[in-house]
């Protein structure tokens, strides 16, 4: 990969990284709210002996589950998006016929999936409350239930949605001008019948030997190094 293509990758790459640590932010500010429904059971389960180890690991495969189905469904938007793409472009990019999810794309999938999926579970585990109480009939009031800052967490969590959103926003709007500056950028010559190449290893000699037998072929107007 060239070095302006490599930027250009790492620019989407960090596009990409935002979206998803706005749907993780977006998943664990949903997490805390179900957790502050789920107050009176997760009280019953602590009254009836569960440790916080056993709470965390439901949170964790709950969690799981949910990311391990938004990783499928990225997997079939990108298949389906991939297939739409190289369509569109198999006749101006070389091979990109060629370009496919591969194993290693999958398993880096799956693994960042279930990465974000055990985030947002651990992270709604250490919110909760635990205090002991025997009333259970208050449902929140002394039993482990979301924290007192719970509310002000999950105020934090949208203002970094939106910071985000606004983020990811302002650079494809600036990717798209700077795309289309480029697409109606005056070179100073007419570049669709003009092909270019490189060429290593040869000499002055040669060069403009193979220079003289271009310009001499059919249908060209002009060659030059």
């Amino acid at each position: 990969v060239s070095e302006s293509h490599r930027k250009l990758l790492l620019v989407l790459l960090g596009a990409v990284g935002l979206l998803l640590v706005i749907a993780v932010f977006n998943v664990a500010n949903l997490q805390l709210a179900q957790v502050a429904g789920r107050t009176r059971e997760i009280a019953i389960r602590v009254a009836l002996g569960a440790t916080r180890g056993r709470l965390l690991r439901q949170f964790l495969i709950e969690s799981s589950i949910l990311g391990l189905l938004g990783g499928a469904g990225g997997v079939a938007a990108a298949f389906l998006g991939l297939r739409v793409l190289i369509a569109g472009v198999a006749r101006i990019i070389p091979r990109a016929a060629e370009t496919t999810l591969d194993g290693a794309v999958l398993a880096f999938a799956c693994g960042l999936s279930l990465t974000a999926g055990w985030f947002i579970g651990s992270f709604t585990v250490l919110r909760i409350r635990w205090v002991p109480s025997n009333n259970l009939r208050q449902g929140a009031v002394g039993s482990p239930g979301a924290e007192p800052g719970t509310q002000r967490v999950r105020y934090m969590l949208t203002a970094l949605q939106v910071a985000l959103s606004v983020v990811l926003l302002t650079a494809a709007a600036l990717l798209m001008r700077s795309f289309f500056q480029l697409s109606h950028f005056d070179l100073g010559m007419e570049p669709h019948r003009a092909l270019a190449v490189s060429l290593g290893g040869s000499s002055a000699s040669d060069r403009d030997g193979l220079l003289r037998r271009l310009g001499a072929m059919p249908g060209v107007i002009a060659a030059a190094a």
